[in-house]
This record gives C-alpha cells, sequence and structure tokens, in this order.
C-alpha cells in the first residue's frame, strides 16, 4: 500500500481542532499572548511532517483554525513555522482552496 501513495494533503486545520462559534475573530497571530499549546502544536507538525516529506509530496494547505488569513483563498502557512521540514523540496505550502493533478486526474 505504501508504495501506491503518490502524495499526501494535508487538508486544513492541522494546528487546532479548536472550532470557534463566535461571530468575531481575533486573530491568533497579532495577540500578544502565545498560546503554549499553539507552539508545541507546530513543532509537533514539524516533526510529523519531516518524516513524510522524506518520502512523498507533500501539500500542507490551511484551514479556518489555523494561522493565516480567514477570507480565501487563504494563503499557505509560512515555510518559517517548519524549521525541520522546510528543507525538503517535497513539502509544498499550497492555498486553500488548492487544486493538483494526481496520476492524471484533476
Amino acid at each position: 500500500l505504501c508504495s501506491r501513495i503518490v502524495r499526501v494533503i494535508v487538508a486544513g486545520n492541522s494546528l487546532s481542532s479548536e472550532v470557534n462559534t463566535n461571530a468575531e475573530r481575533v486573530s491568533k497571530i497579532i495577540t500578544r499572548k502565545i498560546d503554549p499549546l499553539s507552539v508545541q502544536a507546530t513543532k509537533d507538525l514539524d516533526d510529523l511532517l519531516v518524516q513524510l516529506a522524506c518520502c512523498v509530496p507533500v501539500d500542507l494547505m490551511p484551514g479556518p483554525n489555523d494561522p493565516t488569513n480567514y477570507t480565501l483563498p487563504q494563503q499557505p502557512l509560512h515555510r518559517c513555522m517548519f524549521p525541520q521540514s522546510v528543507r525538503y523540496p517535497t513539502l509544498r505550502g499550497v492555498p486553500n482552496p488548492h487544486q493538483c493533478n494526481i496520476g492524471g486526474r484533476r
């Protein structure tokens, strides 16, 4: 099965599973308080991406609870957040929505 995997797409909310039901959103980036869980989540995601990117191409797409803009199209997560996995050319930060070709299919 592993030999048949040609691409992994991480499709949003990879750093936060928290659902915000309030009408107002406060950007996590501009607040002065840094949530230690979000820092650890970023390190954990970087570790996971290293394991994936060394073997297979990875597309990392942001979701509504990730630290990027809220309006569509969402911009890719910044590469500096992932210092280990960014070394692999197989890791691509992609916008949301994202379109790609896999095995000749779109």
